[in-house]
């Protein structure tokens, strides 16, 4: 059995909307790249952007996954997702590859009238069926479901999440508010992501993509706190946890070695968000581990 297998991005529930908004144009003004459309300082008038638009533009950019496709669905409009037929068919596999690419073929058929003219009823059924569809299989606790069922934990009772760095990485950050929706502060990260937390002092702009959609969002209660962390080295070698994440195991993988020495290997699970897939994960492969790649 392949421990191989693949990840992708999530959006947090939260961020998805109940139902379509009103629609003023066709197309979204914000076009991937091109960065004098990147007007949007808050995330307010960004998902407002969204949403007044019955389709958004996105496209492969340095992977195929990327946080925008889900905020585009998030929000309510249909994505026009260039060359998506190329995507690898272990990329993005949660991600309606199908519906999106038969709904994007309808842009060409409306772009040239006047939306004022077109019945929303002609649109507003495509919409609700993403997002139907976002809110049963992209959201971060739906990914972390499937994390759990695919590397057979679903009866873990505590998680620990290893990071050599704590700055914002999509992979990392949406799988573990995922975990943290099921399993609160039984899911333990070390060190603390604080950027995810509500208490983070950090100013949107100094995050990536300014935190928009994925920091700020767990309760600081759901850390177990410095008491806990002063004891991480023990409580790895007392097996307090059932298993052990290395959430970004490409930029280093802490404490691997007394990991290795106090788990058996398929309760390590390895996690990549990196947007090229090397070959740099085959030891954690041979070693028994559970590794899950973003652009597989």
């Amino acid at each position: 059995m392949s421990r191989l297998v693949p990840i992708g991005f999530s959006i947090p529930a939260c961020k998805i909307v109940q139902d379509v908004l009103p629609k003023t144009k066709w197309m979204s003004d914000l076009i991937p790249g091109d960065m004098s459309t990147y007007i949007y300082q808050n995330e307010g008038d960004y998902y407002q952007e969204y949403q007044s638009s019955v389709f958004a533009t996105t496209m492969k950019k340095g992977g195929w996954d990327c946080l925008r496709h889900y905020e585009i669905l998030a929000n309510g409009s249909i994505p026009f997702f260039e060359n998506l037929e190329h995507c690898p068919p272990l990329t993005m596999t949660h991600f309606p590859k199908e519906l999106v690419q038969k709904y994007s073929a309808f842009y060409s058929t409306w772009k040239d009238q006047d939306i004022d003219t077109i019945d929303p009823a002609q649109y507003q059924p495509i919409i609700r069926e993403l997002l139907d569809y976002t809110r049963s299989h992209l959201t971060t606790r739906k990914m972390a479901d499937y994390f759990l069922e695919t590397c057979q934990h679903t009866q873990a009772k505590s998680i620990l999440l290893l990071s050599s760095w704590v700055g914002p990485d999509y992979q990392r950050c949406t799988l573990l508010h995922g975990l943290k929706e099921i399993m609160g502060s039984a899911c333990h990260d070390y060190p603390r992501v604080n950027h995810l937390y509500t208490d983070c002092t950090t100013p949107p702009h100094e995050l990536y993509g300014k935190g928009m959609s994925y920091s700020r969002l767990i309760d600081p209660a759901l850390h177990e706190g410095s008491s806990c962390d002063e004891d991480i080295i023990n409580d790895i070698r007392n097996h307090k946890y059932d298993m052990v994440v290395y959430g970004r195991f490409r930029q280093g993988t802490p404490f691997y070695d007394i990991v290795k020495e106090s788990y058996d290997p398929q309760d390590v699970i390895m996690i990549t968000g990196e947007d090229q897939r090397e070959s740099y994960f085959d030891e954690y492969l041979n070693a028994g581990h559970w590794v899950f790649v973003r652009e597989l």
